[in-house]
């Protein structure tokens, strides 16, 4: 299961906005950064994360169970 995380958020760098990401809109700040979350597929595992369009740099913000 971990390494199919660790294969998605190492795919975060090339696509930003991949599938199953949705934005969240609440954290973000437009134009500046995007707040991302995605439930990895085939795991019950949350990624919530930062794109900064400026620099295209992704922070992590949290990888784990689902954010309650």
């Amino acid at each position: 299961m971990w390494s199919a995380v660790r294969w998605w958020i190492a795919d975060l760098a090339l696509t930003p906005w991949q599938a199953p990401s949705v934005p969240f809109a609440e954290l973000s700040n437009q134009p500046e950064y995007e707040v991302r979350s995605a439930m990895v597929p085939g795991t019950d595992i949350e990624v919530i994360y930062r794109h900064h369009y400026a620099t295209d740099l992704v922070d992590l913000i949290w990888v784990g169970p689902p954010w309650t």
